[in-house]
């Protein structure tokens, strides 16, 4: 043990108490740099995402309005017919196969 210490000391002597505290603060300080950097990219590349998403959450309500809104067309011109089959004076069971017609 003892010739362990004697040799660490020897070598820390031939290398210089200068040299080897310039080479620590040097990999303490790109330690810190790159720390610095990757939390930087992490905190960027997660505001893309959760933009990404928004936007994917927007098309997708988009879409869905779109199609709801072809249902309900399709409603509003089946009672627009049924209106005027009502005031034409059609029979029920007429307007009735008309609207199972024109559910199928």
């Amino acid at each position: 043990m003892k010739d362990r210490i004697r040799r660490l000391r020897e070598a820390i002597g031939h290398i210089g108490a200068k040299s080897l505290a310039a080479a620590i603060l040097v990999i303490i300080a790109t330690t810190v740099i790159a720390s610095l950097i990757g939390n930087a990219n992490y905190a960027t590349e997660k505001k893309v995402l959760q933009q990404q998403g928004e936007l994917n959450a927007k098309e997708s309500a988009i879409e869905y309005d779109r199609c709801l809104l072809t249902r309900v067309n399709i409603v509003t011109v089946v009672g627009y017919a049924v209106d005027t089959m009502i005031a034409s004076g059609k029979d029920n069971s007429e307007i009735v196969k008309f609207i199972t017609d024109e559910t199928n």
